[in-house]
Parts: C-alpha cells; sequence; structure tokens
C-alpha cells in the first residue's frame, strides 16, 4: 500500500464518528490476527484496503442518524445511508468490531457460512447487514453488498438487497465524493 492509499483512508476516516488515529494498541506482529481467529479457517481475508482502515483507524459506532455515512445509491441516484460497525472502544484491537459482526448470532452464522461479512448496517429499519461478499473476490477487493435481514431470520437464506460498490474502494470513495459534493451545495447556498 503507498501513501495515496493512507491519504485516501484518512480522508474516509474524517467521516466517521469520533475517529482517531489509532495508537501503538495493535503491537503483534499480525495485527489481525484476534479478528481472523473469529473467523472460519477457509475463510478469504477482508479487502487489503478495509483492513488497512482497521489497523490505522478507530471510531465508535454512529449514535445518531447524522453520523450515517452517505452515497448515490448505484443506479438510481438516490441518497442511501448506511452505519460502519465501530471498532473503537476496548483496549484489545478488534474485540468490539468482532463483537459487533457477531452481534445477532443467527445472522452471523449464516452470513459467516456463505461467505459475507458484515462490517455495517444499512436499508431502511438501519438492521440490514453490508457486507463483503467473499464469492465473487477479485484480488485484494471484492463487492460490497445489503443483505434482506428478514430473509435471514425468517426463511434462512440470503437475498442481496443491493450491490452497493464493486469494491471497498469504489465505495469509500464514493461516500468522500458524496460528502465533497454536499460541503459545495452547502457552500452555494451560503
Amino acid at each position: 500500500m503507498d501513501a495515496s492509499n493512507d491519504a485516501l483512508l484518512a480522508d474516509f476516516a474524517r467521516l466517521l464518528p469520533d475517529a482517531r488515529a489509532a495508537t501503538d494498541a495493535i503491537s503483534s506482529h499480525d495485527p489481525l490476527s484476534e479478528l481472523y481467529s473469529g473467523f472460519p479457517l477457509n475463510l478469504p481475508h477482508l479487502p487489503k484496503l478495509y483492513e488497512r482502515l482497521i489497523v490505522q483507524w478507530k471510531w465508535n459506532p454512529p449514535e445518531t442518524s447524522d453520523e450515517e455515512l452517505l452515497m448515490d445509491s448505484p443506479g438510481s441516484g438516490y441518497p442511501l445511508t448506511f452505519r460502519f460497525l465501530g471498532n473503537g472502544e476496548d483496549e484489545t484491537p478488534f474485540h468490539t468490531l468482532l463483537k459487533e459482526m457477531q452481534k445477532d448470532k443467527v445472522i452471523w452464522n449464516l452470513l459467516i457460512q456463505t461467505r459475507y461479512v458484515p462490517f455495517g448496517r444499512g436499508g431502511l429499519q438501519g438492521y440490514d447487514p453490508v457486507c463483503f461478499d467473499l464469492n465473487r473476490k477479485r484480488g485484494d477487493d471484492c463487492p460490497i453488498v445489503s443483505l434482506h435481514h428478514e430473509e435471514i431470520l425468517c426463511y434462512d437464506r440470503i437475498k442481496i438487497a443491493l450491490e452497493i460498490a464493486s469494491s471497498f474502494r469504489e465505495l469509500i470513495q464514493s461516500v468522500i465524493a458524496k460528502k465533497e459534493k454536499s460541503r459545495r451545495n452547502q457552500d452555494r447556498v451560503l
């Protein structure tokens, strides 16, 4: 990863609630080992850019809708909001994040068996898992999808509600672009 990726992540992290650079609390040789210890052994790794984000930055889960991330919904141009799961409320590097991923055991068990890893929530009720689709991983990245939580809870099946982005990189670039567009529009009004 190069400096341009670090700059992209820094721009994105500023949009997360109470984001702060991670301290030297992550000292192990493999800082992600705690996170991956909660996953099945045969599961592919998460996108490298996301791994770098969670190693370099900590943030709290959103408390209000004002702290949700916003982007244009693919294909429609309508705003789409979602929440990133927080990773910044404990001393151990990824305990909070893993706990948030596994919060609803029924959803977690089906997602992880079918190679979807949740890292956020979205949808009208704010409960649809926003996931990495590791079934379609290409290189160091993969598509980002929102899944119908009702399909999981009621029918024990996966149904994609929306493909949010073709990659994690595209997702964060879209969120940053939406924020910049919003700022420019506010500047015009003032």
